[in-house]
């Protein structure tokens, strides 16, 4: 039901990477460049994913081919998930080991069983479902940079928390707002819109249920091959056609009888899967902890008082202070290194990593290899070297122990200082010494009020002692 790839779209694809030194951008996009003319661009090696990839771009080029005939502003999907969606109706096809057979890819006499398919399931899951938090998080980020309230110098910061409570991954390294992650993915550096991705894999299994009920399959839905059925191909080709000249949600009940999104047809895909792993996880934490950082137990945090230190001198901690304080460090981390293990080892202020930097001047850091940035220098090496280059630091600063604190770290390598008597016999010495004095000043107060007492009764009566009776 769906037309052939036309001969210029086998010409001219670049299917593999150009073998005469010429740079290209091997992230797979599917192109219609007018006049007929349909290509693919990428990088393909002989991998299943490569091999599911070229479908999924091969189903865009059919949605391409099948609204030429719209005018050009409505030579589009009915919305942005749409054509994703196409795309991986395709790829759900084409990685059935039923089509894998038919083409040779899987021997005939290949069997089937509960463990395959709980296996393939599992793979399914883990490229389709297992990216939806992280294309919901990307894009909800996009949006809040757009609607300025993720001010760019917060972007790193928001972007990894959004990260940690959202999709569950952390940073390997801290990573500061010199660097900006997101823009290592293709789709945000050239401002492509992240939701598609989110909304085409709900479409992806309300088509893919509509299309094997017209194709008159049978078994559970995660078997069915809709690429040799001529009445799935015309319905589909129908939608298709109508490119952007009618709302999505008309498109949508074109096909699947529905006006609505639903994720009914992703559970009844994945419905195996679900029992196998309520089973498998039963009784396990779910969850996680958004404050856990691989590099937690390496990291020293730091706290600077510079007002009650300076007073009215105190300066302002910018970034030429931070650099400064990096720099500092990575002078410590040479010197201990070099007098101490006796290795040259060329710290420099990008090898100190600072995150969780708070108003109140208090941060972590971390010092990582300068050869290689995973490899991390153990948090007692970085102490000893701090301790040993103590004073030049807080000279530097203009700073002491007490208002440039490295919590944990003494500051020389002498013991901590232990009194001969444990404080709670000096706390206990003193409170018994008040209570002696108090009951001391008691027993005098009391003693001086009787004394005045009968004094005065003395007064009010000279002659109490005088016997009258005797004239």
């Amino acid at each position: 039901g769906l037309p052939n790839m036309t001969e210029g779209f086998w010409q001219n694809s670049m299917l593999t990477e150009p073998g005469d030194n010429r740079k290209v951008v091997c992230h797979p996009t599917a192109w219609d460049l007018g006049k007929h003319d349909f290509r693919i661009k990428m990088c393909t090696k002989v991998t299943m994913d490569d091999f599911l990839t070229a479908h999924h771009e091969m189903g865009h080029i059919q949605y391409d081919m099948a609204y030429a005939a719209q005018p050009f502003l409505l030579r589009n999907g009915a919305n942005e998930g749409f054509h994703e969606a196409v795309g991986e109706i395709m790829s759900l096809s084409a990685a059935t080991p039923n089509h894998l057979k038919n083409i040779g890819l899987l021997p005939p006499d290949f069997s089937e069983d509960s463990e395959t398919d709980i296996n393939f399931l599992l793979k399914q899951a883990l490229t389709i479902v297992g990216t939806l938090p992280f294309t919901y998080m990307l894009e909800k980020w996009r949006w809040m940079v757009f609607k300025g309230e993720i001010p760019k110098e917060q972007w790193m910061q928001k972007w990894w928390e959004m990260k940690r409570d959202i999709v569950g991954v952390v940073e390997p390294l801290p990573h500061d707002e010199t660097y900006c992650d997101p823009a290592a993915l293709f789709h945000v550096a050239n401002d492509y819109s992240f939701i598609r991705y989110y909304t085409r894999t709900i479409y992806q299994f309300q088509f893919q249920e509509a299309l094997c009920q017209i194709a008159k399959h049978e078994g559970p839905l995660y078997k069915c091959d809709i690429s040799n059925s001529r009445e799935a191909g015309q319905k589909l080709h129908e939608m298709l056609s109508l490119g952007r000249s009618k709302p999505w949600t008309f498109a949508l009940e074109r096909v699947v009888g529905a006006k609505t999104m639903d994720v009914r047809p992703l559970l009844n895909y994945f419905e195996p899967l679900f029992t196998w792993l309520k089973e498998q996880n039963r009784n396990s934490f779910v969850g996680w902890n958004t404050d856990w950082s691989p590099y937690a137990d390496q990291s020293i945090k730091v706290r600077i008082s510079l007002k009650s230190a300076l007073g009215e001198k105190a300066y302002e901690w910018n970034d030429n202070e931070m650099y400064f304080f990096q720099s500092s460090i990575a002078y410590a981390m040479r010197e201990y290194f070099s007098k101490v293990k006796k290795q040259t080892i060329p710290f420099v202020d990008k090898d100190v990593r600072v995150s969780d930097l708070k108003p109140r001047i208090s941060f972590n850091f971390i010092v990582t290899s300068p050869e290689n940035m995973s490899d991390i220098i153990p948090r007692a090496d970085v102490e000893e070297a701090i301790r040993k280059s103590r004073g030049r630091i807080n000279d530097a600063f203009r700073l002491d122990d007490n208002s440039l604190e490295f919590l944990g770290i003494q500051p020389t390598l002498e013991p901590p200082y232990q009194p001969p008597v444990t404080i709670w016999l000096i706390v206990f010495g003193v409170v018994m010494g008040v209570v002696v004095v108090g009951i001391f000043l008691l027993i005098f107060s009391g003693i001086r009020n009787r004394r005045k007492n009968n004094q005065a009764r003395s007064e009010e009566n000279p002659y109490a002692s005088v016997d009258l009776s005797k004239g």
